[in-house]
């Protein structure tokens, strides 16, 4: 029978979805009709006490899983409560979405007091754990996230949360982890991986499966659809450890473990309401250093204070800051530190939104990745506006040249668009020199 994409939802799925006009993401199916769901959810209304209660059972089973926007404004109020979290990768309210979970045979993840919540744009997912948030993929490429499982695959009473997912170290891979509930320690089998394909979870005889996947569908990272292929491996309890028994030549097993992980961020990096006021006095902000641009701002206590106090601008090569901090002061107030890791041949400009008047910042890393201000009209990146840019922008306008140095130095109307109107700004500007 030929394969194809299916919505299934239960009756409480299909009533959250229904009220918020949210479209269901596109389900997998197997040649055995197993439904899954790749991604993410939170429900904050659900008793605490239902995690101490709820039966563990040995046997594994995946999910149904469902992009909801129910219960993210209660996830962010979760983080503002939490200011020791580096908020790096859950900045975006807009892009962040939850999914139900549901399955026949086990409790659902809402049920043991656990969510998975992911962002649309980065594929960065996250999992909510009593009074933790632990990140399970970053936002290093690939679809991120794909499916998930719950078991007690070790026996030892808790039950661990696997997942597959799908990255770009160097190469397009995919690979399978496990959070465990009673270490809350994140394992990865970074041994093993599959390249330029997914990977989703099937349960077959009784054992947790990992099968390849193709995609067939694509809106962003949470609105995908995937069909199962022939399974690759098991995920076994064997020799007091949980691992990965191959089944196919297509998982590659690693000479150096693959395992993703956060940058490393600088020791400068302020930890402390102190160090951050410290760096406020000693250093011009933003400042860069050591391939970073850092931005540091102080809130008083009498001004509001939510989720993103910067914007980064359409025209940003750099979406995401790799580090983004709170730290309350002594008197209510708060300092926000933001670090943007800037690779070569990369623009940047941001601006504080919580500002009317906000100056952008706008910063540029050439091909050697030395980091420098923005010159307005220095399309060849020589540190000068001169007629030597205003001959490379009319070459590409003219389709005479392949690219240009920094397109963005040349958007002087600041609308994303190269035409004419910047060649007059242009000239302008030199007229005025």
């Amino acid at each position: 029978m030929k394969k194809k994409i299916v919505a299934v939802l239960s009756a409480a799925i299909m009533a959250v979805t229904a009220a918020a006009s949210l479209p269901c993401l596109p389900a997998a199916v197997d040649d055995k009709e197993n439904e899954l769901f790749p991604s993410i959810l939170l429900n904050q209304c659900l008793p605490r006490c239902v995690f101490a209660a709820a039966a563990v059972t040995e046997s594994p089973d995946t999910y149904t899983l469902c992009p909801v926007k129910e219960s993210v404004d209660e996830f962010y109020s979760m983080l503002n409560m939490m200011p020791d979290l580096d908020r790096a990768l859950l900045l975006d309210e807009e892009n962040c979405w939850c999914l139900r979970t549901a399955a026949d045979r086990v409790p659902s993840l809402e049920e043991q007091w656990m969510w998975l919540y992911k962002d649309s744009e980065t594929g960065a997912a996250h999992l909510a754990a009593e009074d933790k948030v632990v990140q399970l993929t970053g936002n290093a490429g690939g679809l991120g996230l794909t499916s998930a499982a719950l078991g007690d695959l070790n026996q030892d009473g808790a039950y661990e949360v696997y997942f597959t997912f799908s990255w770009e170290p160097d190469i397009y891979c995919a690979q399978a982890g496990y959070y465990d509930t009673k270490t809350a320690e994140i394992h990865y089998f970074g041994d093993f991986c599959c390249c330029d394909t997914e990977l989703i979870f099937a349960v077959e005889d009784g054992d947790l499966t990992v099968c390849k996947a193709e995609l067939t569908d694509y809106a962003d990272k949470v609105h995908f659809g995937l069909v199962s292929k022939d399974p690759v491996s098991k995920i076994l309890f064997d020799e007091s450890k949980i691992r990965m028994k191959p089944l196919s030549d297509d998982l590659i097993q690693l000479e150096q473990p693959l395992i993703p992980v956060s940058p490393q961020l600088p020791a400068w990096v302020p930890k402390s309401a102190e160090e951050a006021e410290v760096f406020m006095k000693e250093h011009s902000t933003p400042f860069v250093q050591d391939g970073m641009v850092c931005a540091l701002i102080y809130i008083s206590g009498a001004d509001s204070f939510g989720g993103n106090r910067f914007t980064v601008s359409e025209k940003s090569d750099v979406r995401t800051p790799v580090s983004y901090k709170t730290y309350d002061d002594n008197y209510h107030g708060k300092y926000i530190a933001a670090c943007y890791e800037m690779p070569k041949a990369s623009y940047l400009e941001f601006y504080d939104n919580g500002d009317r008047n906000a100056q952008h910042y706008q910063y540029v890393s050439d091909e050697n990745g030395e980091i420098s201000k923005v010159v307005p009209g220095d399309v060849n990146l020589d540190g000068n506006v001169s007629i030597a840019d205003l001959f490379m922008l009319q070459r590409w306008l003219l389709a005479d040249a392949d690219k240009l140095v920094c397109w963005q130095n040349a958007d002087l109307s600041d609308d994303c668009k190269l035409n004419a109107i910047d060649m007059c700004l242009m000239k302008k500007l030199l007229l005025a020199q």
